[in-house]
């Protein structure tokens, strides 16, 4: 009995650390009018052509990384000050095209449904088994990220697209800017743009 509580108590704070390693400092916007400007006119462009009738925010946020980001439930296009001051115009397309292709494509939904029925999966294995609930800590993520590679891929490929039919950039243009968006990431195993 007593190793039982002493699992559950090595969970619990391996948890509490977890949460306070994730409160992290906020994110300072950009100032900078003329960046906020292209970058607004560029989500402009690219929402209108790919989501007609869905009204996208954006921000640029105060970075040098070079990264990108989509949250789906504004629709909200993320990108920092190092995007936009290493990207030319073709490239920030296919960047803007690819976060909205998240949206477009329902990616958000289709992660949170995953995330929900390995949640549930692990909470009935949890009824069998106590304490086994505990590994969906471990499972999740990794069912999640598995998803996050297809949906990379599906964003990639709805991007050439949209930027070919919204400002003409060709496939061979959107594959360069993909290619030298990898080159410029501090990690170039593991692609910059998250769902």
């Amino acid at each position: 009995m007593n190793s039982y509580f002493r699992a559950n108590k090595c969970v619990l704070l391996i948890l509490i650390t977890l949460l306070i390693g994730c409160a992290g400092p906020k994110a300072q916007l950009c100032q900078d009018e003329d960046v906020k400007r292209r970058a607004g006119m560029m989500v402009g462009r690219i929402a209108q052509y790919a989501d007609p009738g869905t009204k996208y925010y954006f921000a640029v946020i105060q970075s040098d990384e070079i990264n990108a980001f989509m949250d789906s439930r504004k629709p909200a296009v993320f990108l920092t000050t190092g995007l936009m001051n290493a990207m030319d115009d073709n490239e920030l397309a296919f960047v803007v095209a690819h976060e909205v292709s998240h949206n477009v494509l329902g990616h958000y939904g289709k992660r949170l449904a995953a995330s929900h029925a390995t949640t549930a999966a692990m909470m009935v294995a949890n009824a069998v088994v106590p304490g086994l609930g505990y590994l969906n800590h471990i499972i999740n993520p990794a069912v999640t990220n598995a998803f996050s590679r297809e949906f990379e891929l599906d964003a990639d490929k709805k991007a050439a697209e949209i930027v070919l039919n919204s400002m003409n950039i060709s496939v061979e243009d959107s594959m360069a800017a993909l290619l030298r968006i990898k080159a410029l990431s501090n990690n170039p195993s593991t692609f910059i743009l998250f769902a």
